[in-house]
């Protein structure tokens, strides 16, 4: 097996390390509250690795949500029946299911 000689990935790991150092010294000088004072709240969220879906404040909103949506349907009043009466077939069926006193008379059948 031949050895390989490790010095210059050595030398680049170092001055790697010593960029990321430079990189991070202005995170690290500070306390973590000073260096989340600008973040956004969902920034901090993530920052401390809290879900939001998660979070039992967002699962009470959502149930607070569906409580309100079940109180909004219940007050709708609902639409009025659209049906109507067909006069024409109404009448129809009056004049072929009523017999006249001389057809009950004479005994005719009309249908």
């Amino acid at each position: 097996m031949e050895m390989t000689d490790l010095t210059p990935l050595g030398d680049q790991l170092e001055g790697d390390i010593d960029e990321l150092e430079e990189v991070l010294e202005p995170l690290l000088s500070q306390t973590l509250s000073t260096a989340t004072q600008k973040m956004t709240v969902m920034d901090k969220a993530k920052l401390h690795g809290v879900n939001a879906k998660e979070h039992s404040v967002f699962k009470e909103l959502t149930r607070v949500k569906q409580y309100f949506a079940k109180i909004k349907n219940l007050e709708t009043v609902p639409e009025k029946p659209t049906m109507t009466l067909d006069k024409q077939a109404a009448a129809r069926f009056i004049k072929h299911g009523l017999v006249s006193p001389m057809e009950r008379m004479l005994g005719i059948k009309t249908h």
